[in-house]
């Protein structure tokens, strides 16, 4: 499981990496860690990939809902 956690880690790093290219930007932190933790639990525990990590992607309907209960 270690690895997968790692590799979601690594696609957020590259992200990050990519947001800040052009010099320094505020990000929201909350925002991208949600993204990352439903990833990581995507992953591990259904085997299944919610989410690219990329800036542009397109929320899938899961995260969607999961953000509307809080």
């Amino acid at each position: 499981m270690i690895p997968m956690f790692q590799d979601v880690a690594n696609k957020l790093v590259k992200t990050m990496r990519n947001k800040l290219r052009n010099g320094p930007q505020e990000i929201d932190i909350l925002h991208w860690m949600g993204r990352a933790a439903l990833e990581m639990i995507g992953q591990s525990g259904f085997g299944y990939s919610f989410d690219s990590l990329e800036e542009d992607a397109k929320p899938h309907p899961f995260a969607i809902a999961a953000k509307a209960f809080s």
